[in-house]
Protein backbone atom coordinates (compact mmCIF):
# COMPACT_ATOMS: atom_id res chain seq x y z
CA UNK A 1 0.00 0.00 0.00
CA UNK A 2 1.02 3.22 -1.17
CA UNK A 3 1.06 6.19 1.91
CA UNK A 4 0.34 9.68 0.74
CA UNK A 5 4.07 10.77 1.92
CA UNK A 6 4.58 8.68 -1.44
CA UNK A 7 2.03 10.18 -3.93
CA UNK A 8 3.32 13.98 -3.11
CA UNK A 9 7.01 12.91 -3.64
CA UNK A 10 5.82 11.49 -6.97
CA UNK A 11 3.28 14.43 -7.37
CA UNK A 12 6.49 17.04 -6.92
CA UNK A 13 8.23 14.58 -9.47
CA UNK A 14 5.87 15.17 -12.04
CA UNK A 15 5.94 18.98 -11.63
CA UNK A 16 9.18 19.38 -12.11
CA UNK A 17 10.15 16.75 -14.69
CA UNK A 18 7.04 17.02 -17.10
CA UNK A 19 6.54 20.77 -16.01
CA UNK A 20 2.89 20.61 -15.49
CA UNK A 21 0.80 21.80 -12.79
CA UNK A 22 -0.23 20.15 -9.24
CA UNK A 23 -4.14 19.73 -10.55
CA UNK A 24 -2.98 17.55 -13.29
CA UNK A 25 -0.34 16.09 -11.64
CA UNK A 26 -2.38 15.09 -8.92
CA UNK A 27 -5.52 14.17 -11.31
CA UNK A 28 -2.98 11.78 -13.43
CA UNK A 29 -2.37 9.81 -9.78
CA UNK A 30 -6.14 10.39 -8.60
CA UNK A 31 -4.57 11.98 -6.09
CA UNK A 32 -6.55 14.08 -3.86
CA UNK A 33 -5.68 18.23 -4.14
CA UNK A 34 -6.57 18.19 -0.22
CA UNK A 35 -4.40 15.20 0.79
CA UNK A 36 -1.30 16.67 -1.00
CA UNK A 37 -1.48 20.44 0.64
CA UNK A 38 -2.22 18.83 4.14
CA UNK A 39 0.38 19.74 6.09
CA UNK A 40 0.90 17.73 9.60
CA UNK A 41 0.26 19.65 13.12
CA UNK A 42 2.81 18.38 15.43
CA UNK A 43 2.05 19.48 18.90
CA UNK A 44 4.72 19.53 21.77
CA UNK A 45 2.78 17.34 24.80
CA UNK A 46 5.30 17.65 27.30
CA UNK A 47 2.93 20.25 29.34
CA UNK A 48 0.01 17.92 28.88
CA UNK A 49 2.19 14.94 30.42
CA UNK A 50 3.40 16.89 32.82
CA UNK A 51 -0.57 18.19 33.90
CA UNK A 52 -1.33 14.19 32.80
CA UNK A 53 1.37 13.54 35.53
CA UNK A 54 0.13 15.88 38.30
CA UNK A 55 -3.14 14.80 38.39
CA UNK A 56 -2.92 10.98 38.49
CA UNK A 57 -0.36 11.38 41.35
CA UNK A 58 -2.73 13.65 43.20
CA UNK A 59 -5.39 11.18 42.86
CA UNK A 60 -4.16 7.87 42.33
CA UNK A 61 -7.07 6.33 41.23
CA UNK A 62 -8.22 8.14 38.22
CA UNK A 63 -8.19 6.43 34.81
CA UNK A 64 -7.44 7.98 31.67
CA UNK A 65 -11.28 9.09 31.11
CA UNK A 66 -11.34 10.75 34.80
CA UNK A 67 -8.14 12.42 33.88
CA UNK A 68 -9.45 13.43 30.53
CA UNK A 69 -12.81 14.98 32.73
CA UNK A 70 -10.47 16.91 34.79
CA UNK A 71 -8.20 18.63 31.74
CA UNK A 72 -11.76 19.34 30.55
CA UNK A 73 -12.68 21.32 33.75
CA UNK A 74 -9.11 23.01 33.44
CA UNK A 75 -10.51 24.57 30.25
CA UNK A 76 -7.37 22.17 28.49
CA UNK A 77 -8.79 21.11 25.08
CA UNK A 78 -7.33 18.26 24.16
CA UNK A 79 -8.67 14.72 22.42
CA UNK A 80 -9.78 11.87 24.52
CA UNK A 81 -7.51 9.55 22.62
CA UNK A 82 -4.46 11.77 22.90
CA UNK A 83 -5.18 11.42 26.66
CA UNK A 84 -5.13 7.60 26.49
CA UNK A 85 -2.25 7.26 24.25
CA UNK A 86 -0.17 9.08 27.05
CA UNK A 87 -1.33 7.80 30.17
CA UNK A 88 -0.25 4.22 28.31
CA UNK A 89 2.98 5.44 27.08
CA UNK A 90 3.35 6.67 30.74
CA UNK A 91 2.79 3.56 32.44
CA UNK A 92 -0.08 4.91 34.42
CA UNK A 93 -2.76 2.12 33.63
CA UNK A 94 -4.04 0.28 36.61
CA UNK A 95 -5.59 -3.45 37.15
CA UNK A 96 -9.47 -3.23 36.62
CA UNK A 97 -11.38 -4.32 39.68
CA UNK A 98 -13.70 -7.26 39.71
CA UNK A 99 -17.03 -7.17 41.15
CA UNK A 100 -17.20 -9.61 43.54
CA UNK A 101 -19.32 -12.93 43.13
CA UNK A 102 -21.97 -13.73 46.19
CA UNK A 103 -23.42 -17.29 45.41
CA UNK A 104 -26.86 -17.37 46.16
CA UNK A 105 -27.34 -19.79 48.83
CA UNK A 106 -28.17 -18.17 52.20
CA UNK A 107 -24.77 -18.05 54.63
CA UNK A 108 -27.19 -19.89 57.86
CA UNK A 109 -26.76 -23.42 58.85
CA UNK A 110 -29.10 -25.28 56.66
CA UNK A 111 -31.35 -28.36 58.08
CA UNK A 112 -29.89 -31.49 57.87
CA UNK A 113 -32.75 -34.60 57.79
CA UNK A 114 -32.47 -36.47 60.87
CA UNK A 115 -34.91 -39.31 59.55
CA UNK A 116 -37.41 -40.02 56.74
CA UNK A 117 -39.79 -37.24 56.04
CA UNK A 118 -38.23 -35.14 58.08
CA UNK A 119 -37.42 -32.78 55.34
CA UNK A 120 -38.63 -32.73 51.60
CA UNK A 121 -37.41 -30.66 48.66
CA UNK A 122 -39.48 -29.56 45.58
CA UNK A 123 -38.31 -28.55 42.27
CA UNK A 124 -40.20 -27.98 38.77
CA UNK A 125 -38.67 -29.30 35.76
CA UNK A 126 -39.75 -28.16 32.44
CA UNK A 127 -38.78 -29.39 28.84
CA UNK A 128 -40.13 -29.53 25.14
CA UNK A 129 -41.56 -32.06 23.46
CA UNK A 130 -41.14 -33.22 19.67
CA UNK A 131 -44.27 -31.75 18.73
CA UNK A 132 -43.54 -28.26 20.57
CA UNK A 133 -45.85 -28.61 23.43
CA UNK A 134 -44.12 -27.69 27.07
CA UNK A 135 -43.80 -30.12 29.50
CA UNK A 136 -43.33 -29.27 33.21
CA UNK A 137 -42.95 -32.08 35.74
CA UNK A 138 -42.95 -31.56 39.53
CA UNK A 139 -41.25 -32.91 41.98
CA UNK A 140 -40.95 -33.68 45.63
CA UNK A 141 -38.35 -35.62 47.03
CA UNK A 142 -37.77 -36.85 50.74
CA UNK A 143 -34.58 -35.41 51.36
CA UNK A 144 -33.16 -38.25 54.31
CA UNK A 145 -34.44 -41.30 52.04
CA UNK A 146 -33.78 -39.79 48.34
CA UNK A 147 -37.16 -41.03 47.75
CA UNK A 148 -39.65 -39.29 45.35
CA UNK A 149 -42.94 -38.67 47.00
CA UNK A 150 -44.94 -37.29 44.19
CA UNK A 151 -44.04 -37.09 40.40
CA UNK A 152 -47.11 -34.94 38.79
CA UNK A 153 -46.85 -34.22 35.10
CA UNK A 154 -48.54 -30.73 33.34
CA UNK A 155 -48.59 -30.26 29.66
CA UNK A 156 -49.07 -26.88 28.60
Amino acid sequence: MVGSQSFREIVHYFKSVYKISERKACEHLNFSRSTHRYKKIYKDAKELKHEILKISKKYICYGYRRIYAVLRRKKILVNHKKVYAIYKKLNLSHRTKRKKKYSNISTGIQDQASSINDLWAMDFVSDRLENGKKLRIFNVIDSYSRESLIICFYQL
